[in-house]
């Protein structure tokens, strides 16, 4: 991995990048982010390696990203959403050829990760006194609005009243943690 500190749309990044790609000989140009993904391309287009562009979020572009997007549409060897609704995202609203996004889903399978035993070396239960009989329904990640916590907590408050055998846990830190915390309570 490697950062440029230029700023969003600073022109001198694409020479970095260039300067990086010279040195580290990369295969595939990878990256996230509106202007990451207008500088990977122009990078593929001048150097011949494949761009792939992920995106995690669904929120408005703004006009000269759109613009950007169009113009390099046909740059963009791959996108990858993380979602059904990411996908639809890139390719109605940042032009990328359908043909060409593939959704990978964000998560893993529990039972398929770890020491090969579908069983985790601790208990989330025991370590949070859940009762056994609780299904346990958990997001971990940074505690901020675009994460969509708020409307977990919202969804949460109703599903516990018809299903009084769920626990949810939260595992982050954020911005919004006093505000979840307070919706929590």
């Amino acid at each position: 991995v490697t950062a440029f500190d230029r700023g969003r749309y600073n022109p001198i990044a694409l020479v970095d990048l260039l300067k990086a790609i010279r040195r580290e000989r990369p295969d595939i140009l990878h990256a996230h982010a509106f202007a990451s993904s207008d500088f990977v391309r122009l990078a593929s287009w001048i150097t011949g390696i494949p761009a792939v562009v992920s995106e995690h979020f669904c929120f408005k572009a703004p006009g000269i990203q759109r613009l950007a997007d169009w113009a390099l549409s046909p740059l963009t060897t791959k996108g990858i959403a993380v979602s059904k609704s990411v996908q639809l995202f890139l390719v109605g609203k940042r032009f990328f050829p359908k043909a060409r996004v593939e959704v990978v889903y964000n998560g893993i399978q529990l039972d398929e990760a770890g020491n090969g035993s579908s069983a985790p070396p601790w208990s989330v239960k025991e370590a949070f006194k859940i009762p056994s009989q609780h299904s346990v329904i958990s997001l971990v990640g940074r505690l901020h609005r675009l994460k969509g916590q708020a409307e977990l907590l919202t969804a949460a408050a109703q599903v516990v009243k018809e299903f009084p055998a769920v626990t949810f846990l939260f595992a982050g830190e954020g911005s919004d943690r006093g505000k979840l915390e307070a919706q929590a309570r």
